[in-house]
Order: structure tokens, then C-alpha cells, then sequence
């Protein structure tokens, strides 16, 4: 027998022994290392997965926010002072006047305490038909112009001034025109007076008059104008008509 061819063979076995451990032990260090990756892959995933008790983020509809939101106000109650056209003229304390004039007349201030909240709440039943009114301040005069149209008188404030106001309306409380009468006022540097005079049912004769200062210079600034009174309820202003 040949021992060296043995000892040969013996080696060359033992090398492939050894290889196809080391084969293995690379094969399974390598398939370890596999798992273990997608095991912390899946874990990560799995963490930032939402549960069934949570919810994803999702952009919010503000537009569907405010209008829950205004549906879910309670809603003020307004009580209604429903009056009928009889105590709607009664309402009116005077006769209407001849001359126009709210800086003599400064007894006529102290309405002005209600002349905002007067008519808020009051509504007025024509026809059966419960209307709003257009109108406001404190009820001065009622006057009857024609068979169609009324004219009302009544005293309110207006931007940095207090003025007496006509108002005309139709048989169904309907607003026709609205006029300045009567005001004093003023701002930064002015002062005005409105005042004036009915010479019949249809025309009344309006003053403006004016002081402004500068440099401790006074100038006044005084023209007419006309107010004509329309049998249709309308009111028409004209220039210089004295």
C-alpha cells in the first residue's frame, strides 16, 4: 500500500471538510445577518404604523370648523314689538313744523337718548303682513301728503353731527326718500348749521351754512338750496332756489 497517496487523500479530505464547514458557518453568519435585518426593518415598520385606536394626521377644513361652529351658537332671541299703523302714527308726538332749525331748537336733543334703539325691534302689521320698518331715530311728526304718501319727521345722529330728518313713505310703509332738514356738526376745522323753512306742503327752503379756520382766518360759506317734495313720494334737491 501506498501511504503517501493515504496521507494524500486523507489531507485532501480534510481540506474539504474544513471548506464546507467554513462554506456553512459563512452561509449561516450571513444568513443571520439577513434575518436580523429584515426583523428590524419590520419592527420599524410596525412602530410607525398606526394602531387601530389612533387616526393619521389629516389636513383640517377650517371652513368646516367655522360653520360647525356657527351652527353650534345659540341664537340671541329678539322680542318683537309688533305694532299696529295706528300706534305707529301715535308714535309721532308733534305736528310738523314750519321752520327747521336744530340750533335753536336744542330742547329737541334730549331724544336723542333712544334714537338709535327706538324702532329696532318694532315691526308693523299692514295688510296682514308684518313688515320691518325703514327708519330711524325718535319719531317727531307724522304728516299725510296725499292719498299715496306720508311724511314722517324724526331727530338721530349722523356722522359728527345730530339732524332732523324727513322720511316718505308709501301706503304699505314702503321708504321712498330720506332728507337732511335741520343739523349742526363739525370736524377737524368746521363747523356747519343746516336749518330751514316749508313754504308749502311740497317745498321746503334749506340753509347751509359753514365756518372754517385756518391760520386764525374765519371763513363763511352760506348757499339755499330747494327740497321738492313729489306727489310720488320721491324728493328732489335743486341748487339756489330762493
Amino acid at each position: 500500500m501506498d501511504w503517501s497517496c493515504l496521507s494524500c487523500c486523507a489531507f485532501n479530505k480534510h481540506s474539504y471538510t474544513q471548506s464546507v464547514i467554513n462554506t456553512n458557518v459563512s452561509g449561516n453568519f450571513l444568513m443571520t445577518k439577513i434575518v436580523r435585518t429584515i426583523t428590524i426593518v419590520f419592527l420599524l415598520v410596525s412602530c410607525n404604523k398606526p394602531t387601530a385606536n389612533e387616526t393619521t394626521d389629516k389636513p383640517t377644513d377650517s371652513a368646516s370648523i367655522l360653520i360647525d361652529t356657527v351652527l353650534n351658537l345659540t341664537q340671541p332671541t329678539v322680542d318683537i314689538d309688533t305694532i299696529s299703523e295706528q300706534e305707529f302714527r301715535e308714535s309721532f308726538q308733534f305736528t310738523e313744523g314750519k321752520h327747521y332749525n336744530l340750533y335753536k331748537d336744542r330742547e329737541l336733543m334730549k331724544f336723542l337718548r333712544d334714537s338709535r334703539e327706538f324702532w329696532r325691534k318694532k315691526k308693523i302689521t299692514i295688510n296682514n303682513e308684518l313688515k320691518t320698518l325703514e327708519i330711524w331715530g325718535h319719531p317727531l311728526s307724522y304728516k299725510v301728503l296725499n292719498k299715496n304718501i306720508i311724511r314722517v319727521t324724526t331727530i338721530t345722529e349722523g356722522e359728527a353731527e345730530n339732524k332732523i330728518i324727513a322720511i316718505t313713505f308709501n301706503r304699505n310703509y314702503e321708504r321712498i326718500g330720506t332728507e337732511t332738514l335741520t343739523s349742526v356738526g363739525g370736524d377737524t376745522g368746521e363747523l356747519w348749521r343746516i336749518y330751514g323753512e316749508f313754504i308749502n306742503d311740497s317745498t321746503f327752503i334749506r340753509t347751509n351754512l359753514s365756518f372754517s379756520s385756518e391760520d386764525t382766518i374765519t371763513t363763511r360759506q352760506s348757499y339755499n338750496k330747494c327740497l321738492r317734495f313729489k306727489a310720488n313720494g320721491q324728493i328732489e334737491e335743486m341748487e339756489n332756489c330762493r
